[in-house]
């Protein structure tokens, strides 16, 4: 996400919230604070609880699913297996990816419409106008 580096260099920005996409953002300059367990959520706690970088949750959530975000998923694979196709890969290399011998990759590029349709729900959307000018926030 280029945009997150370029918008957030010299700010620092905390999101609160529990909902998860917002992992997807983190970086030196934005935190997660989830607010009902008081602790801010790092890459550490996104490597630990999903097995992937932050950066690559989109993808992951492209391929688990989930449900209270309306994420269909790809059918057949579960956590342990979307964590270990995208660790390394988008969700678009391995649509890609000319290995056909692993079974996981075999059923991403069957269900492939499916897979692009939940990355295009999981992600967010960084070109939005909200009407708000940062300069318009600073104190005085």
């Amino acid at each position: 996400l280029e945009f997150r580096r370029v918008l957030f260099r010299s700010i620092e920005v905390l999101i609160t919230s529990t909902d998860k996409s917002f992992l997807m953002l983190l970086s030196p300059y934005i935190s997660v604070r989830h607010h009902f367990e008081d602790k801010l959520l790092d890459r550490e706690h996104v490597l630990s609880r999903y097995g992937i970088a932050p950066e690559r949750l989109a993808d992951y959530l492209a391929l688990v699913g989930d449900r209270s975000q309306g994420i269909p998923g790809v059918p057949g694979i579960g956590a342990k297996t979307a964590a270990k196709l995208v660790a390394e890969s988008s969700l678009h290399e391995l649509l890609e990816a000319d290995e056909e011998d692993q079974s996981a990759l075999a059923k991403l590029k069957s269900q492939a419409e499916v897979a692009l349709l939940s990355l295009a729900l999981a992600q967010l959307k960084l070109d939005v106008d909200v009407g708000v000018n940062l300069n318009e926030c600073r104190l005085s």
